[in-house]
Formats: structure tokens, sequence, C-alpha cells
């Protein structure tokens, strides 16, 4: 997935399917010719997606326990110390030794609370028509090199973390907040704070950077064009929409910012522009044709 709309479109798809499998009469669950261990590890992956109503629970759960009452957990810190940690450290370890050190505590828990409310909102319509449903294509393709704000998810996030941010004060400024903090209030305000920096970066991701593309080696020859001049060149990396040209002779072509149509064989001239000039390179922003788009995509892909 390109970004955070198509990845939730992409894992909300993925749940839909787990659940359709499940259901099929010949799915690993049901029917046979499936080992123990196949049946088990489709399993996981059912459990995977029907954990995600917790996620969004836990989320919500601090307001809910200190402005209605209702704890997420009914134990104390010394019962989650002593069943909770060990059960919370080994997944920690187990996931970074299966993952070779790719998954990051919190982070992960983040992207997991990303998807949570989309999943959820699947599996409850997945309740009342698991078939039958159209497809949903991830989009691909799409413009990365502008600043992308997703605000309703945003917003969603922004005021979970605000609502933990603002149980943990309440639960101290409260005129009915005791004077000395029990156990069980001391696990629900720590996990207050836990829930408050897991909504915050889910907020933070919904704030996406542009991103460059990434440059792929060529050494092809090229011409560039300027006037009524053509002059040789050698492409020393391209992309969809950027080239880095070098070999060239007339430094008067180098201008920042000047048109200069760049001609590569199979495409034809391309209209594009100096973007960055360096003592030995070129930096060139291509706008192809559609057509010259799909070429480059098979060129390079």
């Amino acid at each position: 997935a390109e970004g955070v709309p198509e990845y939730i479109t992409q894992r909300a798809r993925w749940c839909l399917g787990t659940i359709q499998v499940a259901l099929l009469r010949d799915g690993p669950l049901r029917s046979r010719g499936y080992s123990f261990t196949q049946r088990w590890h489709f399993l996981h992956g059912v459990l995977n997606w029907l954990c995600k109503p917790f996620m969004v629970l836990l989320l919500i759960a601090p307001p809910i326990y200190w402005f209605a009452g209702l704890p997420a957990f009914a134990a104390d810190y010394l019962s989650f110390l002593r069943y909770g940690v060990p059960a919370l450290l080994g997944m920690i370890i187990y996931m970074g030794w299966i993952s070779r050190a790719r998954t990051l505590p919190l982070f992960m828990e983040a992207t997991h609370a990303v998807t949570c409310f989309a999943v959820t909102a699947t599996l409850l319509s997945a309740l009342i028509r698991p078939f039958g449903r159209p497809f949903k294509v991830t989009d691909k393709g799409g413009d990365r090199s502008r600043p992308r704000v997703h605000a309703k998810l945003a917003t969603l996030f922004g005021l979970i973390a605000a609502s933990s941010a603002a149980s943990i004060v309440w639960a101290f400024i409260s005129p009915t907040a005791a004077s000395e903090i029990s156990s069980i209030d001391y696990f629900n305000l720590m996990w207050a704070g836990i829930a408050m920096l897991i909504a915050f970066i889910a907020f933070l991701v919904c704030f996406e950077l542009p991103r460059g593309e990434d440059l792929f080696p060529s050494g092809e020859a090229g011409w560039l064009a300027k006037d009524d001049e053509v002059v040789p060149c050698r492409i020393e990396a391209l992309s969809l929409s950027s080239a880095r040209v070098a070999g060239l002779r007339h430094q008067r072509l180098t201008t920042p910012g000047s048109r200069l149509p760049l001609h590569l064989d199979g495409l034809g001239w391309i209209e594009a522009s100096v973007s960055a000039v360096s003592k030995t390179t070129m930096h060139l922003r291509l706008q192809p044709s559609e057509a010259q788009r799909r070429q480059l995509v098979l060129r390079l892909f």
C-alpha cells in the first residue's frame, strides 16, 4: 500500500477475504485434506482480524472508565505485573525475532490502531452479509510529491488522544477524586497514558510527508534539445517523473528551470525541465504523456 487510505482499504479487504474463506465448506476450517498445522496457521490469521474490535475498546477505554466508572481491566497492577507483563514481553521478543527486528513496540500497535476501526466495521458487516460484496481495489500510482492530510482519520485519533489526556487530568482534579489512588485506578491511569501515546502516534501517521520517486540506474544514451540544438547525454538514472543525466558538453543548457526536452529510444521526445544542477550531473523533471508513462512503467518495472 502506498498511503494510509490505501493501507486501510487493503487490510479491510484482507479481513473480509479471510472471513469468507473461513466460512467456505471447502475452506481450511471445515473441509478435509488440511493438516492440523495448516488449520492452526489459518486460525491464527482469523484471530488476528477478530482481535481488532478489542483494539477499538482499549483505545476508548480510559475516558469511559474515568468519566463513567466502567473499568477496562478488572485487575490491579500487581496482577498485571504477575501475569500480563511476562506474556507481553514474550510477544515483543517473539515479534522482534520473527520479523528480524523490523517491528517496534508501540509503533506496531499504532499501525494496528490505524486500521482497527475499518476492520471492525468490516467484521460487523460480514456478520450480516459476508458474501456478495464488491471488490475494493487498492489505489496505486498516486501523486506522492505533495503532503497529504487525512483529516477525518486525524480528527478521530486526535479526539481519542485528547480524551485520554483529559481522563488523566480528570483523575486528579475531579470533585469525586480519591485522596489516594487505588491499585485499579493506578492501572487504568497507566493504560490511559499508553492509549494516549498509541492514538497520538496514529494521529501523526495521518500527516503524510511528500516522497520522491526511486531512481533506477540506467546508463542508456539520450539527447537534449535546446532551441535548435540537440546535445547527446547519458542517462545515469531514471524514474517515471525524473531523470539524472550526465556527459553534458554545453553548460549553458544547464540553467535551472529552463525547458529541456529529453529524447529516449522507444519513447521519443519527452517534455522536461531542469530541476537541479551539479558539477557533473543534471536532474530533470519529466512530464511524459500518458502513452509515454505506460512505456516507462514497462521499461522500469
